[in-house]
């Protein structure tokens, strides 16, 4: 009986631990319990309660189990109200989660220009790359319209960059019958 309770205060002490530190990340407050407001105000896209929230001290770097950060989950809603919000108050947009995403990764994912072009402005990291080595403008040339492969192009995102089976961005959009982003990636069609 000892043994069993003694596993189970570790259990909890492990899970009531306030932040989690990553090497090269700064550190992220996970809610492991959802009992963070903030991260059901994000996802209802509640820019009066999350702008309170950040008022009253809340981390505007709170993340789920899964390390997606209030950030990551307003840009992949399309919620540029609330990422707006929290960019202002200090969300680190380099932050990743555990699929190696950032907030630019999902911006381009769902195709959001102005959230794309914020993200950017703010310093995310153009050429993150997830686990598996995708980027954010292979994710752009991936989506169904494509429209934010420019505005990466643009900032400054290298088109060459190869995920971990050797496909770029211009694969990606190969790959979706994206023609757009195939023109914007080609090398005559949008060089350099």
């Amino acid at each position: 009986m000892r043994s069993g309770t003694a596993f189970l205060l570790a259990a909890l002490a492990v899970i009531a631990l306030p932040t989690v530190s990553t090497p090269a990340r700064a550190d992220i407050e996970i809610d492991l319990l959802s009992r963070n407001p903030m991260l059901p105000a994000v996802r209802q896209g509640n820019v009066a309660q999350v702008r309170s929230l950040l008022l009253t001290g809340r981390s505007p770097d709170v993340a789920d189990a899964q390390h997606r950060t209030a950030l990551m989950l307003a840009a992949a809603a399309g919620n540029v109200g609330v990422a707006e919000l929290l960019i202002e108050y200090g969300a680190d947009v380099k932050a990743e989660d555990v699929r190696g995403y950032t907030a630019l990764h999902e911006a381009a994912a769902a195709d959001e220009i102005e959230l794309v072009e914020m993200l950017i402005d703010a310093g995310a990291p153009l050429d993150a790359a997830d686990r598996y080595g995708a980027t954010p403008l292979m994710l752009a040339a991936a989506s169904e319209r494509g429209r934010t492969v420019s505005l990466l192009l643009e900032a400054g995102a290298d088109r060459h960059l190869q995920d971990y089976t050797g496909r770029t961005a211009l694969d990606w959009a190969r790959d979706r019958g994206n023609r757009r982003a195939e023109r914007l990636l080609s090398e005559d069609g949008g060089g350099d």
